[in-house]
């Protein structure tokens, strides 16, 4: 037997699950959709439906004003760092470590054991 708070959080669940945009795409339409809605609804009532939030809905809004209601300033940008660390470690050594470490698997390695050569 299905209880009400079950039901209500299964309902949520694909009220939220079916809101998920796939592609690039769809998350542009998706917003523009919310905008429209918002605008022909009001606020409250799109934060409802789609379960975006008020700011998220501004911040969105601000960005298609801006751009004289083009959509694809609506894509979302990429979250990509400007900067990735490069490592400082020889990739030859990387490769020695795995080549010994598959070689010898069962060799356990402590900071508190010296290694005696």
């Amino acid at each position: 037997m299905v209880t009400k708070n079950q039901q209500k959080g299964y309902i949520n669940v694909m009220k939220y699950h079916n809101n998920i945009p796939k592609s690039i795409e769809s998350v542009r339409d998706f917003r523009v959709k919310v905008l429209e809605h918002k605008n022909q609804y009001g606020i409250a009532s799109a934060i409802d439906a789609f379960g975006v939030g008020r700011s998220t809905i501004y911040l969105w809004q601000k960005k298609y004003l801006a751009s004289r209601k083009l959509a694809n300033s609506l894509s979302p940008k990429s979250t990509k760092p400007k900067r990735v660390r490069q490592s400082k470690i020889p990739f030859l050594l990387i490769e020695e470590v795995s080549r010994i470490r598959y070689q010898y698997p069962r060799i356990y390695w402590s900071p508190y054991i010296q290694c005696t050569r």
